[in-house]
């Protein structure tokens, strides 16, 4: 089995699963090809990160400006491409995280990923980057998303910026922490002939800045801009409601879902969505996305992830030996 080297990752955890990880293993193996030693490759992966844009960015329409952002930071796209999560990319993806998460929260994932296509764009350093030199790229770009939990965000965090629906589950984008997850992401969401394509422009440094705005416009065209609010979404499915059942029955039904979520008495978002179903009153996937959102339980009490988030401190203490 395989060594990781010592600067892919300060987890000691990580860097025994991902030696193991055929994901990791099968990106290791093509960058084997092109780079002559294992110095060079963890050389080239300090100033490399990997970004994926998530429909729930996409349908807010304001991916320009965290594109503005990191390139103002002296960073540079050498790679790019749209891509649907499926199932089990969902669950690869965070495989040494989901331990944690509920049923629920899985599910909400998937009704967010599996929908329609995101955008994975790959960005190195440039004498102009603006960042410190010392810490891997990802790692820091990665710090800049801000948390899962949107009361820790803050106004410049990358998801805060991305959306105005501040909750645990509609995080927009996804950075690689770590090097070593540059390395097994890249398994994970790209072919080996992209993989092959990936790492050629990199060598070239090939500025893939025209390809990335022609992937959002075309992004934006599949998937027009939608309200991701909660309160917005109960507003549309009521409104539509009456429209179809009129005052009856029928349409007193839904209006007690709603009013049940939106005081919180319970939180049984499918109740409501089997309502609807009943009275013949559909709803948008991203309606059902803004009312699952917020009325799902996250994480399960009491668990820890089988790897947990890396930070700068923890790369800052280890060069402190």
């Amino acid at each position: 089995m395989m060594k990781l080297p010592s600067n892919l990752s300060k987890s000691k955890s990580k860097s025994q699963l991902y030696s193991g990880d055929p994901y990791f293993r099968d990106t290791w193996d093509d960058l084997k090809t092109l780079f002559d030693s294992d110095a060079s490759i963890v050389e080239q992966f300090q100033d490399v990160s990997l970004v994926i844009l998530r429909p729930d960015a996409i349908v807010n329409q304001r991916l320009e400006k965290f594109i503005c952002i990191v390139k103002d930071m002296g960073l540079v796209p050498f790679f790019a491409t749209s891509f649907i999560y499926s199932r089990h990319m969902v669950r690869e993806g965070w495989r040494y995280q989901l331990n944690i998460a509920t049923p629920e929260r899985i599910e909400v994932m998937d009704m967010i990923l599996s929908h329609a296509p995101s955008i994975l764009i790959m960005f190195h350093k440039t004498e102009k980057t603006k960042l410190d030199p010392h810490l891997p790229l990802t790692l820091q770009l990665s710090e800049m998303k801000g948390p899962s939990d949107p009361l820790k965000r803050s106004p410049s965090d990358f998801r805060s910026l991305l959306g105005d629906a501040q909750v645990s589950v509609l995080t927009y984008l996804h950075i690689s922490d770590e090097p070593a997850d540059v390395i097994r992401e890249m398994g994970i969401f790209l072919s080996k002939q992209e993989r092959l394509s990936c790492l050629s422009n990199l060598q070239v440094k090939k500025d893939y800045s025209n390809e990335v705005q022609l992937l959002i416009n075309d992004q934006y065209k599949i998937q027009p801009a939608q309200s991701l609010i909660e309160s917005s979404a109960y507003a549309a499915i009521n409104q539509r409601s009456h429209k179809i059942n009129g005052d009856d029955k029928n349409h007193t039904a839904v209006v007690d879902a709603i009013v049940e979520l939106k005081q919180r008495d319970n939180t049984n978002w499918k109740a409501l969505f089997s309502v609807c179903e009943k009275q013949n009153v559909p709803i948008t996937i991203w309606e059902k996305v803004a009312i699952a959102g917020p009325n799902s339980k996250g994480h399960f009490e009491q668990l820890h992830p089988v790897l947990p988030d890396v930070s700068i401190s923890d790369w800052k203490k280890d060069s402190k030996g």
